[in-house]
């Protein structure tokens, strides 16, 4: 905190000494602050964002395990082709979850490495001469999405030689080629086996260290005799061209640190400053002041500012790499020339991968590739977009992100897209889901192998809480399994919430949690959204009176503080409805209700404090001579209460009301107050 560096100096400093010294540094120290806030809220934004995500991501896994299938045929004669045919809507649903899950994945691997990346800036150590951790001097190889990259890399590098070495071992063994290359890259989840965490390309790269090395005759005799195909001689062995192995990456815990100038520097330019400016102190001076701005965090917030601009600069070399892998990943699936490295002559004169060994193995990871990157890209520039302008930001800066580690209320500004609606939608609808639980039902083919495998084969198996039916981690959700899980749902009853979440929360329409999912359902009326969505909401059905809360809803505030202190700003979407529509009401656990109004009075909102009895006899003069109507909904705002009922404020304006100061329990009693006041004064029922 600032104030406790003016503190420091102040104690030791005469006023005009402490006031020139701050004087040298306050502006780059309070930028520096602003930015390490914003960071901090954004880390934590991610945090509950790489949360929905993974819940998402198991969904899709689930069901891609679930509805696993070949999808290249193998077929020889026409009674297999006929079967095979039959299939085809299996693979067909197998082949589109396949294909959403891929891109999830690419998606949630950008908002990890974003969370994974901001935290590991906001907890940079406070002394300059501790180090970094490694991965800031290894940027941008050790972003968490460079590894996806370099594995594409690696597949358009030697994705020739893969062909020629799959083509050399199996020659004239076509089906078995494609087989085998379909099992290992088509299946976004694993196939119905013990391995639920689908690490398809550690298991590829292992597999080529140990059973693919060229010179070695024993290996692959054993590999061609597992896979049915006639091994060869020793002699022809050792001419099989050699499948291209990946880079051995070795693991690096993140609490090693090593030198770096990031912390050095930024204390080093906060005390030349004071050089600059002919301060010329004596060394026990200059020494008490080195060690108030590492104290207070003057270097750390410097060197936070810094390793972003590190960490932004890197995310950029991904986002350039991503794109140019993408073009040169669809340029191969449909033989074009572009990128200048693959082009028809690298084909062979080939249209894609049409006419080669394992045209149909190759063609599917290539497509797993793309699929990834495609997920990746937008989510990379879209935390571009919001990290890199908090470099600028200045110590007067308002707030744009303010987020909790508990909860998943935050405050984001206008524009921050919905980045996993369009996964969440892949795993909800199209009737997957549905189909799963009908195979589950009694009568159906039951659970997949991969869900109860034999104890040989898997030990790490859990018992379902309900049914204590055994599976896999994978197809447990909170300890229920997916049966269970239905039973609950039709019974009108949340699977994870409990008691905690009641009937009215619960969608009876789509069986959803609208707390414990982030759901929304227009029928029940229950809808989540941003400022702007709610904007648009009043705008349409103008409803006879809006509710609002506060803290991280219109303001970004949070924890009951007052908006006066600190750099706070405003929801513009939701300051435009407070403008725009008439019956207004602001309730909040936040006992600073005085502050609170004159926070929105200087935003251009007149808002008047419930309790007050000047404002109150105001508001009565007021509707003792005016009735107003609210659009179409022919509601007339009108100050007449009933005797015993509570003192209500009717009149058209946005009331702040305190949870807290009115002595009630809950703010559903507020609401409730208004809500019957509105249908004494019209007579109207209110939904």
């Amino acid at each position: 905190d600032w104030a406790y560096v003016e503190k420091d100096l102040r104690a030791a400093f005469s006023p005009a000494l402490a006031d020139a010294l701050l004087a040298c540094f306050s502006d780059e120290v309070q930028a520096c602050l602003a930015c390490r806030r914003e960071l901090i809220n954004f880390k934590k934004l991610c945090l509950h964002l790489w949360q929905a995500g993974s819940g998402v991501e198991k969904d899709l896994r689930q069901l891609a395990s679930f509805f696993y299938c070949e999808v290249v045929s193998s077929a020889s004669d026409a009674a297999e082709q006929a079967a095979w045919q039959l299939k085809d809507l299996r693979r067909r649903r197998y082949v589109e979850i396949s294909s959403a899950l891929n891109e999830c994945r690419g998606s949630v691997a950008g908002i990890w490495d974003a969370r994974n990346f901001a935290k590991a800036i906001c907890a940079l150590p406070r002394h300059p001469d501790r180090g970094v951790p490694w991965k800031f001097e290894a940027l941008p190889g050790s972003l968490e999405v460079w590894k996806p990259l370099q594995q594409a890399r690696h597949f358009l590098t030697n994705h020739r030689a893969l062909d020629a070495h799959w083509a050399a071992r199996w020659p004239g063994h076509a089906e078995e080629e494609e087989e085998e290359e379909t099992a290992e890259a088509s299946n976004s989840e694993v196939p119905p086996s013990n391995d639920n965490t689908n690490n398809n390309d550690n298991s590829n790269s292992n597999n080529s260290n140990s059973n693919n090395n060229s010179n070695n005759s024993n290996n692959n005799n054993s590999s061609f005799s597992s896979s049915g195909a006639p091994a060869s001689a020793a002699g022809a062995a050792e001419k099989l061209p050699a499948k291209p192995l990946k880079e051995q990456l070795g693991w690096k815990t993140d609490r090693e640190m090593v030198p770096s100038a990031l912390g050095p520097e930024g204390l080093r330019d906060l005390l030349k400053a004071v050089e600059v400016a002919g301060l010329q102190l004596p060394g026990p001076a200059l020494q008490y002041l080195r060690l108030v701005l590492i104290a207070r965090g003057c270097s750390k917030a410097v060197a936070i500012r810094s390793a972003l601009q590190r960490y932004c600069a890197a995310l950029r070399q991904a986002v350039a790499e991503a794109e140019d892998l993408a073009k040169q990943l669809e340029a191969l699936l449909g033989g074009k020339a572009e990128c200048g490295r693959v082009s028809d002559a690298d084909l062979d004169g080939r249209t894609s991968f049409s006419g080669t060994a394992v045209s149909a193995g190759l063609h599917l990871h290539c497509t797993r590739h793309l699929l990834v990157l495609n997920g990746m890209r937008p989510v990379l520039a879209e935390m571009l977009r919001w990290l890199a302008p908090m470099v600028e930001l200045r110590g007067d800066s308002a707030r744009s992100f303010v987020s909790g580690s508990r909860g998943a209320a935050a405050f984001v500004p206008r524009g921050f897209p919905d980045i996993l609606g369009k996964h969440r939608n892949a795993a909800a609808g199209r009737g997957h889901r549905e189909a799963m639980l009908a195979e589950l039902a009694p009568g159906g083919p039951g659970w997949p192998r991969s869900a109860r495998p034999v104890q040989e084969e898997e030990l790490k198996v859990q018992p379902c809480r309900l049914c204590a039916v055994k599976l896999t981690r994978l197809w447990l959700h909170r300890g229920l399994c997916l049966t269970c899980e239905a039973g609950l749902r039709a019974q009108g009853r949340c699977p994870y919430g409990g008691q905690r979440c009641g009937s009215r929360s619960f969608c009876p329409h789509d069986n959803r949690c609208i707390v414990c999912e982030q759901w929304s359902c227009e029928k029940c009326a229950l809808l989540r959204g941003d400022g702007e969505d709610v904007w648009q909401l009043a705008s349409q059905r103008q409803p006879a009176v809006i509710f609002l809360d506060f803290d991280r809803t219109l303001c970004t505030t949070k924890a009951g503080a007052s908006p006066l202190e600190g750099n706070h700003s405003l929801d513009t979407d939701l300051v435009s409805v407070c403008s725009s529509h008439g019956r207004v009401r602001i309730v909040t656990r936040n006992s600073r209700r005085e502050d609170i109004a004159e926070f929105l009075g200087r935003h251009g909102v007149e808002a008047r404090i419930f309790g007050d009895s000047g404002a109150e006899a105001a508001a009565a003069n007021t509707t003792a001579t005016t009735t107003t109507t609210t659009g179409d909904s022919g509601v007339e705002a009108a100050g007449t209460l009933r005797s015993g009922q509570a003192s209500v404020p009717s009149e058209r304006a946005v009331w702040v009301r305190s949870v807290k100061r009115e002595g009630l329990k809950s703010k559903a009693e507020v609401i409730l107050q208004e809500l019957a006041t509105l249908q004494s004064d019209d007579g109207s029922q209110c939904e």
